[in-house]
C-alpha cells in the first residue's frame, strides 16, 4: 500500500481517487465523474500528495488510477475505474459485478485499460480538440443564416403565391383541397400536412407569406428563435405539402429537413444572445453534418448509377452549361471552354461529390479540408446557374465543419459579448437522454434506408416503421441532382392570336423569350413558373397536367396569373385571346461574333407541342 494508515484518516468518510493531474485526458473523465458522484468521492491529483507517498511508486500513480477505500483496500487501473462505475447509481453497475467474478472479463478489461494508458497523449491529443468545439457560435451563426434563407424562400413565394396557388391561380389550392374531401371524405392531415385546409384565400396566403418573413427577420435578430423556427417550418411545411409540382424541388424539401433539425438546435430562449444558454447536442450536430453528407454524396452517387455515358465519359459539362434551367451570363464563357478544361472540371466535381464528403467524418483538418472544397462548388454553381437559394443552404450547413475559433473572430468584431455555457438538464437525466438519442437514432436509420436504397440492392428490402410518415412531413428525403445530363435545350414559346390572324408571344420574366435575351442573375430568388417551363419543355403537353390549366387561365384573362409574365397592356391584358398555340425551339449560345452584335442564342424551330386551340365555352 502507498499510503499509511494515519495519512489516510481524513479520507475516512469516503474513498481517495489520485489520477494524473498533468494527463488532459485524465483531467476530462475526472471532471465528468465529479458532476454525478463528486458526493461520494475526493479527488486528488497525485502531483498535490508527493509527501505521502514513496517516490519510487510515481510511475505507478502516471500509468494508473489509484481509489483508497475507507476500508483501506486500493484499486487502480481497471478496477478502480469500475469501482468508480459501481458508485453511480445506473444501470452500469453490473460491469464492477462482471470484473470481480469473471476472470476473462477481468483480462481484458486490463489489457484495453493498458492500451489506452499508454496512448493517453495521443488521446489527450484528439480528445482536446474535440472538446474545444462545443458548436455554440456555429449553431448561433447558422439559425441567423437560416433566417436568411427562410427570408428569401417566403419573398419569392410572395411574389407569385397569387399567381400559383391563389383562387384565381394556376393550381389554386382551394381546388385541391375541395378534391380531396370530395374523394376522401374527411381532412386527410396526414395526407396533406397542411394549414390550408382550413383556410386558403389570397388573403391568408398572403398574410401567411408576410408573417413567415416577419420571422425570418425575427430569427436573423436572434428573437425567440425556437418560436420563430418552429412556425416558420410549420408555414414552409403547409405551402410545400400543398404545392404540388411547383414546389417539389429538392432545395424545398432540404429546407424542410433542414428546418426541422434546427427546431432542435434552436434555444427556449427570448434572444440568440443572452449571457446564458445551451450548448448543442453532438447527437445533433453529427445529424447536420450527416445531411450535409447525403446532400453532397448522394449528388455524386446518382450521376454513377444513373447510366448516363456522359458522367462516365465526363464529357457531362460539355452540355450542363447551355441545357440548365435558367444559365447566368458567365455559362456562356464556361460552355465554350477547351474541351479538355471541361473534362478536367468534370472529373474536379465527381471528385469534391464522391471523395471529399467523407471528410466530413475524419477529424478536424479534414473537415476543414471539406469545408472548402464543398464552398468551391456551391460558388462555382452559383456564377454559372440560378438555383435560388439552395448553394446558400448548403454553404450554412458546412459551418458544422467548422470549430468554434474560427466564427469567435467575427463576434469579437462585431464586438458582441462571449456567451458563458449553461449545460442542460435534460442530459442530466438518464431515461431523457436516451429517449432524445433514440429518436435521432430513428431520424439517422430512417434517412439511411431512404436515401441509399436507391443504390444498394439489400438496403432496398428494409423499412423503418415511422418512414412513410416521416416522408410525408418531408423529415427525411432523397437527394440527387443532373443523374441524367440533358443534351439538348428547348424553350416553349406560347402564343396568342387575337384577330386571327397575327400571332403574338407571351413574354417571360426570366426564362429566354428571343434570341436577345441576355441571362441575369436571379439568385436567391426562384420563379417557379420559368423554371416548371424549363421542365416543360423536356416532356410533351398531354404529360404536362399543369400546362391546361395554365392555358385555360390565359384564356380567361386572370390578373393573377398574368403578373407572373412580363406582359404590354394591350392586346394581352384589354381582350381575350381567339386562340393559343404553344412551339417548341431548340437553343444554343450564339458565337463571339453573334454575341458582340446583341445575340445571345440561336434558335431553331424543333416542333409544335400544342396546335392552335380556342376556349372552350
Amino acid at each position: 500500500m502507498v499510503m499509511d494508515d494515519k495519512q489516510l484518516r481524513r479520507f475516512k468518510r469516503r474513498p481517495l481517487l489520485v489520477y494524473d493531474g498533468l494527463c488532459f485526458f485524465c483531467c476530462r473523465c475526472v471532471s465528468f465523474v465529479r458532476r454525478f458522484i463528486s458526493a461520494k468521492l475526493y479527488f486528488e491529483p497525485y502531483q498535490s500528495l508527493k509527501g505521502v507517498f514513496d517516490d519510487d511508486t510515481e510511475a505507478d500513480f502516471r500509468r494508473n488510477l489509484h481509489i483508497f477505500t475507507e476500508d483501506f483496500k486500493v484499486y487502480k487501473g481497471a478496477a478502480a475505474v469500475f469501482y468508480v462505475i459501481s458508485l453511480a447509481d445506473n444501470y452500469l453497475k453490473f460491469l464492477w459485478y462482471l470484473y470481480q467474478k469473471f476472470s476473462l472479463f477481468r483480462f481484458a478489461s486490463e489489457k484495453f485499460y493498458e492500451i489506452v494508458s499508454r496512448n493517453r497523449r495521443i488521446i489527450s491529443r484528439l480528445y482536446k480538440r474535440h472538446s474545444e468545439t462545443s458548436y455554440f457560435y456555429v449553431s448561433r451563426l447558422f439559425l441567423q443564416l437560416l433566417g436568411l434563407v427562410y427570408f428569401v424562400a417566403f419573398l419569392s413565394l410572395l411574389l407569385e403565391i397569387k399567381g400559383l396557388y391563389g383562387a384565381s391561380g394556376i393550381l389554386p389550392f382551394d381546388m385541391l383541397f375541395k378534391w380531396y374531401r370530395f374523394h376522401f371524405g374527411a381532412y386527410n392531415f396526414l395526407e396533406i400536412p397542411s394549414l390550408f385546409w382550413f383556410i386558403n384565400s389570397n388573403t391568408f396566403l398572403l398574410l401567411v407569406c408576410w408573417v413567415s418573413l416577419c420571422l425570418s427577420l425575427m430569427l436573423f435578430l436572434g428573437f425567440l428563435p425556437l418560436f420563430s423556427s418552429f412556425f416558420l417550418w410549420v408555414f414552409y411545411l403547409s405551402f410545400v405539402s400543398a404545392g404540388q409540382v411547383f414546389l417539389r424541388f429538392q432545395w424545398d424539401v432540404l429546407l424542410l429537413e433542414v428546418g426541422f433539425l434546427a427546431l432542435f438546435l434552436a434555444p427556449f430562449r427570448l434572444s440568440l444572445f443572452s449571457k446564458y444558454h445551451i450548448k448543442p447536442s453532438r447527437v445533433l450536430i453529427f445529424l447536420f453534418q450527416f445531411l450535409l453528407f447525403r446532400v453532397v454524396f448522394c449528388s455524386g452517387l446518382v450521376k454513377l448509377f444513373s447510366g448516363d455515358s456522359s458522367w462516365l465519359d465526363f464529357s457531362a459539362l460539355n452540355y450542363h452549361f447551355i441545357t440548365q434551367p435558367l444559365p447566368t451570363f458567365f455559362s456562356w464563357f464556361f460552355a465554350y471552354l477547351p474541351e479538355w478544361s471541361l473534362k478536367l472540371l468534370c472529373i474536379f466535381v465527381l471528385f469534391i461529390e464522391l471523395l471529399i464528403p467523407w471528410f466530413i467524418f475524419l477529424p478536424g483538418r479534414f473537415k476543414r479540408i471539406a469545408f472548402y472544397f464543398i464552398n468551391m462548388l456551391m460558388v462555382g454553381i452559383i456564377i454559372s446557374g440560378n438555383y435560388c437559394f439552395f448553394n446558400f443552404l448548403i454553404m450554412a450547413m458546412t459551418l458544422f465543419l467548422l470549430e468554434e475559433r474560427h466564427i469567435i473572430f467575427l463576434y469579437r468584431f462585431l464586438r458582441i459579448d462571449l456567451i458563458t455555457y449553461k449545460p442542460h438538464f435534460i442530459f442530466q437525466v438518464y431515461w431523457k437522454k436516451l429517449l432524445f438519442l433514440s429518436f435521432f437514432l430513428s431520424f439517422f436509420l430512417a434517412s439511411f434506408v431512404l436515401d441509399f436504397q436507391r443504390f444498394v440492392p439489400f438496403i432496398s428490402t428494409l423499412s423503418v416503421p415511422f418512414q412513410h410518415i416521416a416522408k410525408r412531413f418531408y423529415l427525411i428525403n432523397s437527394y440527387g441532382l443532373f443523374s441524367v445530363m440533358t443534351k439538348n435545350r428547348y424553350e416553349l414559346d406560347i402564343q396568342a392570336t387575337f384577330d386571327g390572324v397575327h400571332w403574338q408571344s407571351y413574354i417571360f420574366n426570366y426564362k429566354p423569350n428571343t434570341v436577345y435575351d441576355f441571362p441575369s442573375f436571379v439568385i436567391p430568388f426562384q420563379p417557379r413558373l420559368d423554371w416548371q417551363m424549363w421542365f416543360a419543355a423536356l416532356g410533351e403537353y398531354d404529360h404536362t397536367p399543369w400546362m391546361s390549366y395554365f392555358v385555360m387561365a390565359l384564356f380567361q384573362q386572370r390578373r393573377d396569373v398574368l403578373s407572373l409574365l412580363n406582359l404590354p397592356q394591350d392586346p394581352f391584358l384589354t381582350r381575350p385571346p381567339l386562340a393559343i398555340r404553344i412551339l417548341r425551339y431548340r437553343y444554343t449560345f450564339s458565337d463571339w461574333n453573334k454575341l458582340k452584335d446583341g445575340l445571345f442564342w440561336d434558335k431553331k424551330f424543333h416542333d409544335i407541342y400544342l396546335e392552335a386551340v380556342m376556349p372552350v365555352k
